[in-house]
């Protein structure tokens, strides 16, 4: 509808401007999906130093050396394999390709979206999800950092409208965990400035959650 408005405006300058500014725009998301390869293997490199290695930690990785791997593979075998085999090993990986391609814009589209959630600061409950813990007891960086968004929320609203808000850490404890994940989250909200009376992690928040009514 904007573009309708600009075109129907008959304003050349601004035509010129917003036209060229849309050529850009559809150059770089391109250049984005051409590589998408490398941004997926670059995020496999950063979740390989500061993650587990886990199948869903390394999920970005066999993404990203398929989208590499199955073109050059497709052509490779396309003339030593029957016609319907070879148009399949043709068109399969373009089709890979594009499917990330659709929900890695998606993706860009939500994160930019969500950059303007800007929540009211009078809540009464502040919930962090848990993630794995890394050996066993030791809360991640990309753990750590959910956890820190949320207490600079809560030291945000105690500072603005000194309205109390309780940090709930939701985490059950997985078999390759010493520790429940919302007990190792809330000793480390409590070690980065969160008063203990105002946090509580445990994996049953319906169990407790009446306890906490501020």
């Amino acid at each position: 509808m904007l573009a309708i408005t600009i075109l129907g405006s008959n304003i050349h300058w601004l035509i010129i401007i917003s036209g060229t500014l849309f050529v850009l725009l559809i150059l770089l998301i391109g250049l984005i999906f051409t590589l998408q390869a490398f941004l997926l293997l670059w995020n496999a490199w950063i979740m390989w130093r500061h993650e587990s290695h886990t199948l869903a930690n390394m999920l970005t990785l066999y993404l990203g050396l398929a989208i590499l791997v199955l073109p050059f593979l497709g052509n490779l075998l396309s003339s030593h394999v029957p016609q319907p085999v070879s148009y399949l090993l043709t068109v399969f990986p373009n089709l890979v390709i594009f499917y990330l391609g659709f929900w890695f814009y998606n993706y860009l589209t939500m994160l930019t979206i969500y950059q303007f959630n800007w929540p009211r600061l009078r809540q009464d409950y502040i919930i962090v999800l848990g993630v794995g813990l890394l050996d066993g007891d030791r809360v991640s960086p990309l753990l750590g950092q959910r956890i820190m968004r949320g207490l600079r929320f809560y030291q945000k609203q105690q500072r603005k409208t000194h309205h109390r808000a309780v940090m709930i850490f939701s985490g059950g404890q997985g078999g390759d965990e010493t520790v429940p994940e919302g007990p190792a989250m809330l000793e480390y909200a409590i070690a980065h400035g969160l008063p203990a009376t105002d946090g509580w992690g445990g994996d049953a928040i319906e169990d407790d959650l009446a306890k906490y009514s501020v």
